[in-house]
């Protein structure tokens, strides 16, 4: 009999089911036509409806799922056997809500999720409330999202509304069920509605019932946080980016002393995992909620300092040149604004502090190669690493920009790994190229620690001064406020400056990539910048000056405004930043009418810190000197002027041990030979300086053999021991043309040839006529061992202006590095 009966009632589960699916609505009364049901039959068919629910899940048959957890809630519910059918209603609605596609669907999911929240509340189970809860917030969200999708933007804002309001129902839930199942899933859906509704900008007209109801969230999301506990949402990575949006919202409308806690949480675990993206997103958010907060100035150095010091860990971890550099673009956009908060602090600037904001973030690649910090792959991973590289650093020009207008305007804009987007590709290169350093323990190792404001004081002479200059870093803005560094023998004096449009250049500010080439940048100052150097570039005097005067406006005159006379000192070091990389400061036009150069010299660094390193190295003086002069080359014109070039210098060098390779015998391999050693390395050749390849492919023409190809770049000369040249000229049209990337990291030949050891280099910036370059240069030999480098520079141009010679022959050359002999 009883197994009859199991069968009996089994085939009547199957018979209410097939009803379930095709007409659920007559289930009750298919019920009611029955013989009453004696409860243990009426359990056994709930049971049995239920079991055919969890079958149909497991084998994703939802339809048929949905329908037998239907049939079975209302079983129970005639056997008043609430829990179950409470249970079972819920299952019932989640599945509506699975299935539904329309707007409609959803709302009848989310209706029937509620009803069983009252349910749940009628015959007390509170659990249960919120559980059904849940299920009615995720139902009113996707109404939403299904309105969106059908560009109903009523419908979107309605349906969003609502959300939120379920939000704040269920989270009042969870403090009776603080260790439900489903608390993680409801914070999930709390942050994703949050979420949608912040990047709304229509909800405005609402504000006041917008407002009210994220409020109500933020508080309840904060008071369900247990002293000591980890966070409402648990510990788990996939949560973070809820924990930021948390946090977000409790800046916005709650408490910051919750925000901050939920961050710090988010930094602590990203720093330990090495997610540097996820780490920066959470450091932003974290310290613009700060600075909105009204947090004391102390407190605000507290979150600076935190970030200061992933800085240097998150940059250790990179073992390539292309990885460093990555990182430096991942932090450039936090570093910017902690930079310019130490420059304005409301209770006064500390100086040390200005100091090591700005030099953290400067050419901290370029100085760690300098000390020394890499380890070199041996030759068979050395192609595989340099063609992984060259992929991730190659970034297309823009073909519209190929005429001198063009060059200039590229010289004013940061190139970016990648563009202003990085591509999957570039990331998967990156941490091929990584994984290669890594698994030969080869590349960078460590990063070099930053010194002390007192120390670069203590260095500097009565009559030297250093200007260092940094323009925070915007996504949008290239060149929106300007901060200032003098730094003398007697102290320091920190200077931050709002850019304001000058008069007659354009407003346009902006950072813009087309075709996934390389970005450009526009500003009034870049736009000054630009116009500098064409007018200088066309001969066109009266305007050049102009703008030079201008610059001088812009860069000079706040320091002697504040006490800093910089024209009274005999070497002027400047640190110049982003697009001010392409100012010719020795031609800056001072207010009663003269050059800079006619004043103090000046002498071109990457980074304070890359100066204090270079001053700190041994000097003697100069005993050797090794030139490479007019090459033979297949597809240039012959330079015969080079060739009187380096006789004139040679001249000047009496009792040096001299030695000039000239046409055939100007070859790399007498480079590679020779150079090791040499105090003086003079070439006068042509170059290639590819806008694709900035970084190692700028290369010096030499004569070919058998052996070489006569293509020194840069990464070859990196490779090279430079450690005794205290001087290299580069006599080649554009030789001190570089570009600057993330970090302000300078790339190209300059970069190169300090960190293969040299000191100092005198390069132009820019092509200069093949006469005019012969004579500033046997000039500047004149007086070189007995001035040093940047005096030599000093008179030489001094002597070619005074001449009658023109800004762009007697200003293109500069002097880089460090000139104390």
């Amino acid at each position: 009999m009883a197994d009859e009966a199991a069968e009996a009632t089994t085939n009547l589960a199957h018979e209410l089911l097939e009803v379930a699916m095709s007409a659920p609505e007559t289930i009750p009364d298919r019920l009611g036509a029955l013989e009453p049901l004696v409860p243990e039959l009426g359990l056994e068919l709930g049971l049995e409806l239920a079991r055919s629910g969890f079958a149909a899940l497991d084998s994703q048959d939802l339809p048929r799922s949905k329908a037998a957890f239907g049939a079975a809630m209302v079983t129970f519910s005639r056997l008043e056997d609430w829990p179950r059918a409470v249970d079972c209603g819920i299952l019932h609605a989640d599945l509506s809500k699975a299935l539904a596609v329309t707007e409609e669907d959803h709302e009848l999911a989310r209706e029937r999720a509620r009803g069983m929240v009252a349910l749940a509340r009628l015959v007390g189970l509170p659990a249960m409330m919120l559980e059904a809860s849940v299920v009615a917030v995720a139902s009113a969200y996707r109404a939403g999202l299904a309105c969106r999708g059908l560009r109903d933007q009523d419908g979107h804002r309605r349906w969003l509304l609502v959300a939120l309001t379920d939000c704040v129902e269920s989270l009042a839930l969870v403090e009776a069920n603080p260790g439900s199942n489903c608390v993680r899933t409801l914070a999930s859906l709390v942050g994703t509605t949050v979420h949608e509704v912040r990047r709304q900008h229509w909800f405005n007209e609402q504000g006041s019932e917008v407002d009210r109801l994220l409020r109500s969230i933020a508080l309840a999301t904060e008071s369900l946080v247990a002293p000591g506990a980890r966070s409402l949402t648990g510990e788990d990575a996939d949560l973070i980016g809820l924990e930021m949006e948390l946090a977000s919202l409790s800046y916005h409308s709650g408490s910051p002393n919750s925000a901050r806690e939920r961050l710090l949480r988010v930094l602590e675990l990203t720093q330990e995992q090495g997610d540097l993206d996820t780490f920066m997103t959470a450091a932003a958010t974290l310290y613009a909620g700060e600075r909105t907060s009204y947090r004391t100035p102390d407190e605000l150095t507290a979150v600076q300092d935190r970030f200061a010091g992933a800085v240097d860990s998150f940059r250790a971890r990179a073992r390539s040149r292309a990885g460093r550099l990555w990182m430096a673009q991942q932090l450039d956009e936090m570093i910017g604004a902690t930079v310019s908060d130490e420059f304005s602090r409301l209770n006064g600037c500390d100086v040390a502090r200005a100091y090591r904001a700005v030099e953290r973030c400067r050419a901290r690649t370029l100085l760690d190669e300098m000390n020394g910090r890499t380890r070199h792959l041996e030759a068979p991973q050395l192609a595989q690493a340099a063609a992984l590289e060259a992929t991730v650093m190659h970034l297309e020009s823009q073909p519209t920009l190929s005429d001198l207008v063009g060059d200039q305007i590229r010289l004013a804009s940061r190139l970016p790994i990648g563009g202003l987007s990085t591509s999957p590709a570039i990331l998967r290169s990156l941490s091929e190229l990584e994984e290669l350093y890594a698994a030969h323990d080869a590349g960078f190792v460590g990063t070099t620690p930053l010194g002390t404001i007192d120390t670069v004081i203590e260095a500097l002479g009565p009559d030297e001064a250093i200007v260092s200059y940094y323009l925070p870093y915007d996504p949008l803005d290239p060149a929106g406020e300007l901060l200032i560094l003098g730094i003398t023998a007697e102290g320091a004096m920190p200077i931050h400056l709002p850019l304001l449009q000058a008069e007659g250049a354009s407003s346009l500010t902006m950072r813009i990539q087309a075709d996934g080439r390389q970005p450009v940048d526009a500003s009034p100052l870049g736009e000054l910048i630009v116009n500098t150097r064409l007018s200088i570039l066309n001969a066109e005097e009266d305007d050049a000056k102009a703008r030079l005067a201008e610059l001088y406006r812009i860069l000079l005159t706040p320091l002697e405004d504040r006490g800093v006379p910089v024209r009274n000192y005999r070497t002027l070091y400047v640190v110049p930043h982003g697009i001010l990389h392409g100012v010719p400061f020795a031609a800056l036009r001072t207010p009663d009418g003269r050059f800079l150069a006619e004043e103090v010299a000046t002498v071109v660094v990457p980074s304070v810190s890359v100066w204090e390193e270079l001053r700190r190295r041994p000097r003697s003086r100069p005993s050797s000197f090794r030139g490479f002069a007019n090459p033979v080359l297949a597809d240039f014109e012959p330079l015969p002027d080079t060739e009187l070039e380096l006789e004139d210098a040679t001249a000047t060098l009496a009792g040096m041990d001299t030695r000039v390779l000239v046409g055939k015998d100007a070859t790399e391999s007498a480079l590679r030979r020779d150079v090791a050693g040499t105090s003086i390395v003079h070439f006068a050749t042509h170059g290639e300086f590819p806008e694709e390849d900035v970084v190692n492919m700028h290369r010096i023409l030499l004569t070919p053999t058998s052996d070489h190809d006569g293509h020194v770049n840069a990464e070859e000369l990196r490779a090279m021991d430079l450690s005794a040249a205290q001087l290299v000229v580069l006599s080649i049209c554009d030789g001190g043309v570089y570009r600057f990337g993330p970090g302000d990291e300078p790339y190209g030949l300059l970069s190169a040839l300090l960190a293969a050891g040299a000191s100092t280099v005198l390069a132009p910036l820019w092509a200069i006529d093949d006469t005019e370059a012969r004579l500033l240069v046997t000039a500047f030999y004149g007086t070189l061992l007995s001035h040093g480098p940047a005096l030599a520079l000093q008179d030489a141009a001094v002597q070619r202006l005074r001449a009658g010679a023109e800004i762009r022959d007697w200003a293109g050359f500069v002097v880089f590095g460090e000139t104390a002999w």
